[in-house]
């Protein structure tokens, strides 16, 4: 299938995701292993060809915000994709022989959910303190190094408006690309070197806008093996005035609580050049 990368287009992926009708269509809803369910679409949002045509099902948050944000933002980034150039994505198997269950620190459970308290002043405080490690499915890693994935700390189903944001971590080694991104790769806010920060593990306040409901974000750091790291969260939220629309939702793909390693996607750019996703 040939799609094409709409580029950073918030209203864009606002209507694309309310056409395809992912709009609160998992709310409330857990695997059997008790993690919560978030909406998959293809052709995702973040292509033109995403919205009225778009399939959706209910996957876990851990094959959905945790991992194909991240990493299509990844690929997004390494490749370079601009808004309007085309690639291709190509099932190249999905045979579920031989598939494992992940290991349970590999997955999630209800105690991700991020603390959320409403302030007198209408104003939100969100805390977030729960790290996870999401590997690459194998021979997925863009860079062929081997051995990488991301660390993940869930911020829960967004409200739309302003954030300022305060992050923490134990430590910064071993992580090259911090984003806070959305289940279709869109970058909210990025940090590349992050030895730019020094050697302080609290980074300066950050700030962004979020003007779709009904989408998890994650705060994704990509890391070149797998490293133990404390993270933690606290962001006010100023909500934007209710316009009495609507909210919209979010994509992904996998199989239940199946690893994503039996899925084998190939996607090239228009050029030729191909990689597994």
């Amino acid at each position: 299938m040939v799609l094409t990368y709409a580029g950073p287009d918030p209203a864009g992926q606002k209507l694309r995701r309310r056409q395809a009708g992912c709009d609160r269509y998992c709310s409330g809803q857990r695997s059997p292993s008790n993690e919560k369910l978030e909406c998959d679409e293809f052709p995702m949002a973040s292509t033109l060809e995403g919205g009225f045509k778009a399939t959706r099902m209910c996957i876990p948050a851990s094959q959905n915000s945790k991992f194909q944000g991240p990493f299509i933002n990844c690929l997004i980034e390494f490749y370079d994709i601009q808004p309007g150039q085309r690639f291709v994505v190509r099932m190249v198997s999905c045979s579920a022989t031989g598939a494992k269950m992940r290991r349970r620190d590999d997955t999630a459970n209800s105690s991700d959910d991020p603390t959320v308290q409403t302030n007198s002043d209408g104003t939100l405080t969100l805390v977030s303190n729960t790290t996870q490690w999401i590997p690459y499915p194998q021979r997925a890693n863009p860079s062929d190094t081997g051995g990488t994935g991301f660390v993940v700390i869930p911020l829960g189903n967004a409200t739309q408006g302003s954030y300022n944001t305060t992050l923490s971590f134990s430590s910064l080694d071993g992580l090259q690309h911090l984003a806070i991104v959305d289940s279709d790769g869109f970058a909210y806010w990025s940090a590349q070197g992050l030895n730019s920060f020094s050697s302080t593990p609290t980074l300066p306040q950050i700030s962004f806008n979020v003007s779709a409901g009904d989408i998890d974000l994650v705060l994704a750091a990509a890391a070149s093996s797998r490293v133990s790291v404390s993270a933690a969260i606290l962001a006010t939220v100023t909500p934007r005035p209710s316009s009495g629309a609507r909210p919209l939702a979010p994509l992904a793909g996998g199989l239940g609580d199946r690893a994503l390693a039996v899925l084998g996607v190939v996607v090239a750019l228009a050029g030729g050049l191909g990689l597994l996703l």
